[in-house]
């Protein structure tokens, strides 16, 4: 089972100018030229590549929320969200010749706030003929807005004119239901609009896909929903867009959470990985990094001082999500 990361910045795609180029080109030159780590004649440049330090070569990516989690089911996939990642999942799809052959596409929706719509106009599956596109949620009022959004003047082809077979596939609140031999379980969550979380699990595999949603101090009294949501997830994906203080000072309401509610809520949970999701579109690649070392730090001091309860397991894996990412479960 993988899971794909295509789009996991927040609100708006981030921005990838010269300067951010040329911080990244710095430091690659810097390495190579350091005697101790510089390239060793006859290597390859890939296999050089290849042993530098992830925070050299890496880039956390500029897409707004979109994960594929792989199907065992030939030519049917499983999308969550239709963020700006979606279009890079369709253009990889068509240039690896599968367009050819006719698709079914399940995209679950988490609520209908633009970074999470905003790529569907421009995945190439929606406009070839013989795909279906089933379209998963649970606001009632989701055809009307995806409709809307591709009328004109907002963009120039109607929703209702693109080749695929669209259909709404549009449930009650508490009900679950199984696609591609996944039960999908929902959980209603606190953000703006209201958006719902989504837990699969399959051949004893958890997989939760929880973004757009504010903790709150009621995260940490009994039998407070998310934690039997998120129990023995094998990956959570959470919406970490914060930090603490931002969460608790600055954007109070804003229905996004932080890093240290993330932590508190997997240990309870016994979540596995916690991957941190829906980044702040102003964090560059350093100010991320920066982020993913203060949450580490963070359960090391909270070990050090023993302020775990008896109960809570940390995760044994912490990272940020990123653009291209691929776990295997």
């Amino acid at each position: 089972m993988k899971v794909v990361f295509w789009g996991t910045r927040g609100s708006l795609p981030s921005t990838f100018t010269k300067d951010h180029l040329h911080a990244h080109l710095h430091n690659c030159l810097r390495y190579a030229l350091d005697s101790n780590t510089g390239i060793k004649q006859g290597q390859s440049i890939d296999d050089y590549l290849n042993q530098m330090p992830q925070h050299i070569t890496h880039t956390y990516g500029v897409n707004t929320s979109c994960i594929e989690i792989e199907s065992d089911r030939e030519n049917e996939y499983i999308l969550c969200d239709a963020g700006t990642g979606i279009r890079d999942f369709g253009m990889l799809y068509a240039r690896r010749g599968k367009l050819s052959k006719p698709a079914c596409f399940h995209l679950f929706l988490t609520h209908l706030h633009w970074d999470h719509i905003q790529g569907l106009p421009f995945f190439v599956p929606l406009y070839v003929p013989g795909n279906k596109i089933i379209i998963h949620g649970y606001h009632h009022n989701i055809e009307e807005y995806l409709h809307q959004q591709m009328n004109p003047p907002c963009f120039p082809v109607p929703l209702k004119a693109v080749g695929a077979q669209l259909t709404f596939d549009i449930k009650q609140p508490w009900e679950p239901f199984e696609v591609c031999g996944f039960k999908i379980q929902p959980l209603q969550q606190n953000h703006p609009g209201i958006s719902f979380g989504y837990r699969f699990e399959k051949e004893n595999k958890v997989i939760v896909y929880s973004t757009d949603c504010e903790h709150t101090e009621m995260a940490h009294e009994n039998g407070y929903p998310f934690i039997e949501f998120f129990r023995n997830a094998d990956i959570l994906i959470f919406d970490a867009m914060y930090s603490l203080a931002d969460a608790t000072i600055m954007k109070v309401n804003w229905g996004h959470s932080n890093n240290f509610m993330g932590i508190k809520l997997a240990a309870k949970a016994h979540v596995k990985h916690l991957l941190l999701f829906h980044h702040e579109p102003t964090s560059d690649d350093k100010a991320l990094e920066q982020f993913l070392l203060d949450t580490i730090t963070y359960v090391q001091l909270y070990h050090k001082e023993r302020k775990s309860k008896p109960n809570d397991r940390f995760p044994t894996n912490i990272s940020l999500a990123s653009d291209g990412l691929i776990l295997d479960i």
